[in-house]
């Protein structure tokens, strides 16, 4: 007779709920009616802090050992990037604001200047707009109860494994999720906390106004756990270790389209990103070597700037099996295009494209995924069967 398994719910999606928790948001503020139209022209931020209630968190990729990190109690600083949000954030409260003048120390953080005698009412006016952060801060706060297997049985369980009834009561004297010494033992995710907050505003604002074009390793490695979409494409030059931590991001890279050359090593670190996306369109030339480091990443790959695209680096990004973004190519060697329309992504994007010849549009013509055109594509169109 069959016997039904036990599910692992170690490797399931699960969810964490919190009856209250506090939050900490910050946000540049202009002169009324006069946004800047450059970031690194704004002189003043405001942080705000307050609590919300009733707040749910889930996590689709519970590798890693995720769902021991936050039974075991390692939850109790800033939410981690891994942890999406998910419930109606109707119910914040603003307990504390204020505004102030910052600036950026060395590391890339942001630190705040302290305000003088009258500086909040010179700020009051003040009016914010599309540059804002928001963490949500588990500090002093645990969770009242898991979900665990989300997408099928949905079982609520307490910090200790045992399964609850709606009013959060205990059902069973045994367990239903239990980890061993050894599994605890294994677990390294990094955690977040305030001073990785204050590199993300740093990363996210502070870049652009200072005018740095670097990020030392140790903040790249901080960035790594932010959580969300980060964009740096204020950086032009980063270091091999640097971009190793940042490959290390969960979720989308961050965008690198300042980024004008790469290393090998760079590039093949970056390739090995789980996210679904790399952006780096700053890049206007590429080798061969990095061409096909760049071919192994399996999400969405971008490379816009691209103006000349040698036979051999087209053989090498033919390999890639996602979506490849070429807009900034505006023709295309013989060799190259029968390179490229052997790509076996989702798609290729080559709308950029003003003029082909026509064996270079009878190759491409013979692309079996989605391929984008604009001004060829009667001419490709011709050569289809």
């Amino acid at each position: 007779m069959a016997t039904n398994k036990k599910p692992d719910y170690l490797n399931l999606p699960f969810e964490v709920h919190f009856a209250r928790m506090n939050t900490i948001s910050y946000e540049l503020m202009h002169k009324p009616g006069k946004p800047p139209k450059r970031i690194k022209d704004y002189k003043v931020i405001e942080t705000r802090e307050g609590r919300v209630f009733d707040v749910t968190f889930r996590c689709t990729d519970p590798s890693d050992g995720r769902l021991i990190y936050v039974m075991c109690g390692s939850l109790d600083e800033v939410i981690p990037n891994w942890l999406a949000m998910i419930s109606d954030d109707d119910n914040l409260e603003i307990k504390w604001a204020q505004r102030s003048k910052f600036t950026i120390d060395k590391d890339g953080a942001l630190s705040l200047v302290d305000s003088e005698d009258g500086d909040q009412d010179e700020y009051e006016d003040y009016e914010g707009g599309e540059h804002s952060t928001f963490d949500y801060v588990a500090q002093d706060f645990s969770p009242d109860y898991l979900i665990v297997d989300a997408d099928g049985s949905r079982i609520k369980i307490d910090l200790e494994g045992y399964k609850l009834d709606a009013n959060n009561k205990r059902l069973e004297k045994s367990k239903v999720v239990t980890y061993t010494k050894e599994q605890l033992g294994e677990l390294d995710i990094a955690g977040r906390d305030d001073y990785s907050i204050l590199l993300d505003v740093g990363s996210w604002f502070g870049r652009r106004r200072s005018g740095s074009s670097g990020l030392s390793d140790a903040a790249a490695q901080a960035l790594a756990q932010n959580k969300g979409i980060l964009s740096l494409d204020g950086l032009t030059s980063l270091s091999d270790a640097a971009l190793q931590a940042l490959a290390q991001h969960k979720g989308d890279l961050p965008s690198l389209d300042g980024l004008t050359s790469l290393s090998d090593a760079a590039a093949q670190a970056l390739a090995q990103h789980k996210g679904g996306t790399l952006s780096l369109n700053g890049l206007t030339s590429l080798s061969e070597a990095v061409a096909k480091a760049l071919a192994q990443h399996e999400g969405w790959l971008y490379l816009d700037g691209l103006t000349s695209l040698s036979d051999a680096a087209a053989q090498a990004l033919a390999q890639h099996k996602g979506t490849l973004s070429l807009i900034g190519l505006t023709s295309l060697s013989d060799a190259a295009a029968q390179a490229l329309a052997q790509h076996k992504g989702e798609a290729l994007s080559l709308i950029g494209l003003t003029s082909l010849s026509d064996a270079a549009a009878k190759a491409l013509a013979q692309h079996e995924g989605d391929l984008y055109l604009d001004k060829v594509e009667s001419k490709v169109a011709r050569y289809r069967a």
